[in-house]
């Protein structure tokens, strides 16, 4: 054994002894177990080292080279974990995954350590024994270092700044003894071990840093001996007032004057202890060294329930164990009520009372008596007192005291009047709690709360602010204490903050008001402010005021109001337009009705040449179809309900589909019933949605394609429906506009006017129908129509037959008022046509004054059709009036070529006897009259 081997195994004898020591002075502080372990790991290190240097073979020498990494490794984890300790910094390691992490970096390197070669290039014989030769470029290695460096490092620091913030003196003394010895030890083992990585070949000198390590050991024994460092005095400091305690109540109970001094003693002692100590606690602990007591419970009494709650107990730990056992399994609750108004007026008497009834008694019959007889056996249990904390005629709560069988008190009157202290106290506390509790209610709401709470005098300056003002404005509190909070403030928002703080002040409650606030950025906040009057310390009145950040919901506010402004210009001009489209729509179909009724008289004649036929056969359907554009948007406006009509499928294919596909490129595929019952849908409606479809695929197959028209019958839980299926092969329908194509005016096509789907979805939304899409791109769109069948009791229109028929309505002079010259003379030639007798004057006057001429006789006017809309701006309601009263069986026809006026829609309403929308044909001019 050479010289470095005899120098650590002694260092092993002196750490191993130092383990065994600390397990004698106390193993159950955190304390003293870390230094056990890090005595225990130093120890490790120093006799694998010595059996390292002293080994006959290379790799025997390797084994205990990698038994002596436990302590070396681990090492720097044990002395940081007892210097956080030392320093009062258990924060760092009082959860178990944060002493984990600690280690962390120790395991996993130790675990390197047993498994591969860690840092070594190899290991040398020296002079002194076997040594390591280290290789310095590899990232372990300084990863190694790094963690021996800063764990020595962050202990020494937080020791010293422990040593420099301390007020104990001799926490300050064992502070600097454990830094500097643990400086002289943890510098030169670094040294050896950092030399030895930069010289190892001119070294040639093995690392022996625990011997150096002794060093600080050394301390830590001293300051153990000096200072009682380490031991159980250190740990179960309540043992030495305990003890002081024990010994104030003997002398008490020797000498009455010192027992006077101890209940003075118990009352500064409370007044000077910490408010969030465990009162009950506490007085059991006072109670309880009076002696001889077996068992004692402390409960607390609840007022507004009359049951006494156990709080705490004091006996022998077996005793304790049984006790609490019962409690668990027969009395849960731990409850006990008081329904003796004899016992409960027995403890405001603050008088001790033997309670005959002994332990079953005492404890309120809230256990079974079997249980508590063998309680009473097993434990020798004697004599049972009770007596309430009470002070002001008011019960806190109670004392149950049980003695051994045989003794009692020595002093009645001394513990009376000890208890009665105690009471004063656990009533100061239950006050002092609940002040506390609100305080601290108030402080979180304060100190937490979002809004800006806080208190002005009666000149404006700020006494108090929460802390949510800095976080919102972006100034320190610290600047605005005592200051006048007008600095902050908008200057046209002045007068407003300082007339409501004058309002509040002189007895009224502030309305809330919206103060805008300049921050520190410059930006301006708007604040919504309201306070009440608070009186202040030196006897003034101030305001207390709660303010909220709304910036964000001004903002809103102004900006739904710009929205509703812009809504409102966008609506006032798409009522302009309305009203303009209305004018132009009037004019538009008294020209279609012109042209209409001039083709029904042309047909009505015999025309010799086919050619002409045919040509005046296409204006007509030319005509329809101008008809129907001007219907439609009079139905996506909301205009007057659809007619409802029985139609012929077959007649629908021929005359529209052949007028609308005409180009060889379109390939019509068809499928069709033949007989369906009535629809829901008017013979017009049904045509017009087809066409708009059809017209659809057109446009959208510029080049030809195919359309595939499909006409069933289909059933669905609620009845029975027409299934019309319009397909065709065209480039599909993007999926981000599916949902926009049923709008009005909406579309994609340099030549459409986004009225053909959209009228297609009012149409079917007037009679319960429905349409769904299927389209993909590249392979075409195919819409689906679901129309329902018409109620067979549903009084519908049948399809047109013969428009000219004998007249048998009972009425033959019919007058027609119209400011337009060809309507006027349409419409008497097609009541000339229908068997009537028709006159026309172009303003009411006129007409009036023909009704007077002809108010009897056989030319008596036996109806009027009056246009809606004439030049001379008359009341439509005044002229009818004015018939009526001339003669009340006229009937009066209102006619507009506007069909969503209310004057058409609502016309009984308006005294009117039937309602002519333009432009109108025989069949419907006929129907009208009769």
């Amino acid at each position: 054994m050479n010289i470095l081997s005899l120098l650590t195994y002694t260092s092993f004898l002196v750490y191993i002894s130092f383990a065994i020591y600390i397990l004698y002075l106390d193993f159950r502080g955190r304390l003293n177990r870390i230094f056990f372990l890090l005595s225990l790991s130093l120890a490790i290190w120093s006799i694998a080292d010595t059996f390292y240097y002293t080994a006959g073979t290379k790799e025997s020498a390797m084994i205990f080279w990698r038994i002596s990494t436990v302590g070396w490794i681990l090492s720097p984890s044990f002395m940081l974990h007892l210097m956080l300790i030392i320093s009062k910094n258990e924060r760092f390691v009082d959860r178990y995954w944060k002493v984990i992490i600690l280690y962390l970096p120790g395991i996993i390197l130790e675990y390197l350590a047993l498994t591969t070669s860690f840092y070594l290039k190899d290991i040398y014989l020296t002079p002194f024994g076997w040594a390591d030769l280290i290789d310095s470029d590899l990232a372990i290695t300084r990863i190694f270092l790094t963690y021996y460096l800063s764990y020595s490092l962050i202990g020494l620091i937080f020791v010293y700044i422990y040593g420099r913030t301390t007020e104990d003196i001799t926490e300050k003394k064992q502070s600097a003894i454990i830094f500097i010895t643990s400086l002289l030890a943890l510098f030169p083992s670094f040294l050896t071990n950092t030399l030895q990585v930069a010289f190892e070949d001119q070294l040639k000198l093995p690392s022996f840093a625990e011997v150096f390590i002794l060093i600080w050991a050394f301390g830590i024994m001293y300051s153990i001996k000096k200072f009682d460092f380490l031991t159980k005095k250190k740990e179960i400091s309540k043992l030495t007032e305990q003890v002081r305690i024990q010994e104030d109540i003997n002398r008490i109970q020797n000498e009455y004057i010192k027992r006077q001094q101890y209940l003075s003693h118990i009352l500064f002692d409370f007044i000077g202890s910490r408010i969030d100590q465990d009162i009950y606690e506490y007085i059991a602990d006072k109670i309880y060294q009076l002696g001889k007591i077996k068992l004692l419970l402390i409960t607390e009494y609840d007022d507004s329930t009359q049951e006494l709650k156990l709080k705490t107990l004091r006996a022998e730990p077996d005793l304790i164990r049984d006790f609490s056992n019962i409690l668990i399994s027969k009395f849960p609750s731990q409850k006990a009520r008081l329904s003796d108004d004899d016992i409960l007026s027995k403890l405001l008497s603050a008088h001790l009372i033997k309670i005959e009834g002994g332990v079953y008694e005492g404890l309120l019959r809230s256990i079974d008596r079997e249980v508590i007889d063998r309680l009473v056996i097993k434990y020798n249990l004697g004599d049972t007192f009770g007596i309430g904390f009470s002070a002001n005629n008011k019960l806190s709560g109670a004392a149950t005291i049980i003695f051994e069988k045989g003794n009692g008190f020595i002093d009645i009157e001394f513990t009376e009047v000890l208890i009665n202290e105690l009471s004063l106290i656990l009533q100061k506390w239950l006050a002092d709690i609940r002040i506390l509790k609100s305080e601290l209610l108030y402080r979180t709401i304060f100190e937490n709360s979002d809004d800006v709470i806080y208190v002005l005098n009666d000149k404006g300056e700020m006494i108090s602010i929460s802390p949510s003002f800095e976080r919102i404005s972006g100034y320190r509190i610290a600047d605005f204490i005592n200051k006048p909070m007008v600095e902050i403030i908008y200057p046209e928002d002045i007068n407003k903050a300082f007339d409501m703080l004058s309002k509040v002040i002189n007895g009224g409650v502030s309305e809330r008001q919206i103060i805008r606030i300049i921050a520190k950025d410059g930006s301006l906040h708007y604040g919504e402010f309201a306070g009440k009057r608070l009186k202040l310390e030196d006897g003034s009145f101030g305001l207390l005021g709660i303010g909220r950040d709304v910036t964000e919901r001004i903002k809103n506010e102004e900006l739904i109001r710009s929205y509703q402004r812009e809504l409102e210009l966008k609506t006032a001009k798409i009522e302009t337009t309305g009203l303009m489209a209305a004018g132009v729509l009037h004019d538009l179909n008294n020209i279609i009705m012109n042209i209409s009724s001039r083709i029904n008289t042309i047909k009505r004649c015999d025309i010799p040449n086919p050619t002409l036929a045919e040509q005046i056969e296409e204006i007509e359907k030319t005509v329809s179809i101008a008809e129907r554009i001007s219907r439609s948007l009079f139905n996506i406006s909301g205009g007057k309900s659809v007619e409802k009509h029985d139609i012929p499928l077959s007649r629908l294919i021929t005359d529209n589909l052949s007028l609308l596909i005409r180009e060889k490129k379109y390939r019509l595929k068809t499928e069709i019933i033949t007989n369906i019952p009535e629809l829901r849908l008017g013979n017009t409606q049904l045509i017009q949605i087809i066409n708009n479809l059809v017209i659809n695929s057109i446009q959208a197959m510029p080049s030809g394609g195919e359309i595939e028209i499909a006409i069933t019958t289909h059933k669905k839980p609620d009845g029975e429906y027409l299934k019309i299926i319009v397909a065709d092969t065209g480039p599909g329908i993007p999926e981000d506009l599916r949902q926009k194509i049923f709008e009005p005016f909406f579309t994609t096509k340099e030549e459409g006017t986004g009225l053909g789907l959209s009228t297609v979805k009012a149409l079917l939304n007037s009679c319960g129908g429905n349409i769904e899409l299927e389209s993909e791109a590249g392979k075409g769109t195919r819409f689906t129509i679901y129309i329902p069948f018409a109620d067979k009791t549903n009084n519908i229109q049948k399809p047109d037959t013969d428009e000219i028929a004998d007249n048998t309505t009972g009425i033959r002079n019919i007058l027609v008022i119209d400011d337009d010259e060809n309507i006027r003379n349409l419409t008497i030639d097609m009541l000339t046509l229908l068997g009537f007798r028709a006159i026309a004057t172009a303003n009411s006057p006129e007409g009036i004054e023909k009704i007077r001429e002809r108010i009897s006789g056989t030319d008596r006017i036996d109806a009027v059709i009056l246009d809606l809309h004439l030049k001379e701006n008359t009341d439509p309601i005044n002229i009818m009036k004015n018939i009526k009263s001339l003669d009340p069986k006229i009937k009066v026809v209102i006619c507009s070529g506007s069909p969503k006026d209310p004057f058409l829609t609502r016309f009984t309403s308006y005294g009117f006897d039937a309602a002519l929308s333009k432009p109108f044909n025989l069949s419907s001019l006929k129907n009208i009259l009769k």
